[in-house]
């Protein structure tokens, strides 16, 4: 049986009455919802805002996910991706460009929202 649930105040899911609801947030609150609905196994997909959403679900051990399947990757150096979690200070070596999409990835990371292209 496939499921789908909307994100918090889009499609058929009401609006969320209070803040909080990144995608750390949301990522409990679907993996509980597969357990109320009586799955014990599952997979989680995601695109744009799924992304993060599924990620967050295997980083956070959800029970009963076998795995994800994102179509939205975010790849990034590694050392990049040592930084950001931590939010900072950036790698050396990056250039100017690179520097500013840094911050703005820390920035939205810290916001719970996903940053505009430039």
């Amino acid at each position: 049986m496939l499921s789908s649930p909307s994100v918090p105040g889009y499609g058929f899911s009401g609006r969320p009455t209070g803040t909080g609801w990144d995608p750390d947030h949301i990522a409990g609150a679907w993996a509980e919802l597969m357990k109320r609905l009586g799955y014990t196994r599952y997979v989680a997909q995601g695109g744009d805002w799924g992304t993060p959403i599924s990620s967050a679900m295997a980083r956070q051990k959800a029970p009963g996910l076998l795995g994800i399947h994102i179509n939205l990757p975010a790849t990034v150096p590694p050392e990049v991706a040592a930084a950001l979690p931590m939010g900072g200070p950036a790698p050396a070596g990056l250039s100017e460009k690179e520097r500013a999409v840094f911050d703005a990835l820390v920035a939205s990371g810290k916001r719970g929202t996903w940053p505009t292209s430039r």
